[in-house]
């Protein structure tokens, strides 16, 4: 009982303390985050390629209370976390209108998962972050990162800006361009812009199932000319291609040993829509004559001989090889298949 004493008059003390000094504690944690943060951004890859370790919490699930709809209020929300001005001018990338992309969802002969991405779209600067959020799982995820370079400030609102990522569950997530997409407006949902989804699917949710639970919760808001789907796998073998048909969100789940997914929305599509995709028939060919054969090296030679090429440096920006099971991930920039990157969580 005297310890307990003790310990109860020190927490009583310091909430005082705490208390009298009004913001300024909090103020400094916030600080001391950002300035870490922002000191752990290094150059990786000359196409341009950063890396980033994001220290401190975002607060989430404050974001997710009453839904977040717009850039603007992402830009309010971390200007009030970390007391200081933001631009707002972190897009994060979310305009992609042109996407070409293609990804697959396969296993190897040792049971292992693999989920495999290639991001096609023009030129740009990538960023991989790290995430440990305070109540959620720790991810690597993949940004956009051309406007934030000019404020580095604005680099602390990527975590709410995530193209494609995997969490220490073996959940990952990326996106695909489609001509169509009519997501729910359904009036008793909060509503998310479809970046910070992605963000809410890497931090809590463990599974495909539970990453589709989560996701009708919300209105998930896809800006007009810019219609998409997400890919979810996870470490169990699942996989699911995310539609938006008519306001509903309409689940295509792999159905055999693997999935493939490029720009065109597979529910109920006629035959010549998988045909005329010479991404998706390629994938689909090797995977056929690979079922359950795959390894991370054939993963991202697939990734490879689907890729694209375009002026400038346009096509496919970076390819990226998930193995699920073991929580880790190789990454290429630039379509330079002889130089990746490695990294994993535990």
């Amino acid at each position: 009982m005297k310890r307990l004493t003790v310990c109860s008059l020190v927490v009583v003390l310091f909430f005082l303390s705490a208390c009298n000094n009004g913001e300024t504690e909090i103020q400094k944690i916030t600080e001391n985050n950002a300035e870490q943060t922002l000191l752990s951004f290094e150059a990786i890859d000359p196409h341009p390629a950063y890396v980033m370790n994001y220290f401190g919490d975002y607060a989430l699930p404050d974001a997710l209370l009453e839904g977040m709809e717009s850039e603007e209020a992402v830009s309010e929300h971390f200007s009030d976390l970390y007391k200081m001005s933001l631009s707002g001018a972190s897009s994060g990338g979310s305009v992609f209108e042109g996407k070409a992309c293609t990804g697959f969802s396969a296993s190897s002969e040792n049971d292992e998962t693999y989920f495999c991405h290639n991001e096609d779209w023009e030129k740009s600067e990538w960023l991989i972050l790290r995430t440990d959020p305070k109540n959620g799982y720790s991810s690597y995820s993949v940004c956009g990162v051309e406007y934030d370079l000019e404020n580095e400030n604005d680099l602390l609102e990527l975590p709410f800006y995530p193209l494609a990522g995997m969490n220490n569950k073996g959940l990952a997530v990326s996106t695909y361009s489609v001509p169509v997409c009519e997501p729910s407006s359904d009036a008793d949902r909060p509503s998310l812009i479809w970046p910070l989804a992605i963000r809410m699917l890497l931090d809590q949710a463990a599974s495909v199932d539970e990453a589709i639970t989560l996701l009708n919760q919300y209105n998930i808001l896809i800006e007009e000319g810019n219609g998409m789907q997400f890919f979810i796998g996870d470490a169990g073998g699942d996989s699911a291609i995310i539609q938006w048909i008519d306001g509903e969100i309409i689940p295509l789940k792999k159905d055999g040993d693997w999935q493939v997914v490029t720009n065109f929305i597979q529910q109920d599509a006629p035959d010549f829509e998988f045909q005329n995709c010479w991404r998706y028939q390629k994938a689909e060919n090797v995977l056929m004559e690979h079922a359950n054969k795959m390894t991370a090296e054939s993963s991202m030679k697939l990734l490879a001989d689907t890729s694209q090429s375009g002026t400038a440096g346009d096509g496919t920006q970076f390819s990226v090889v998930f193995n699920l099971t073991e929580r880790e991930f190789d990454i290429v920039f630039g379509k330079k298949y002889e130089n990746s990157y490695s990294f994993g969580l535990e």
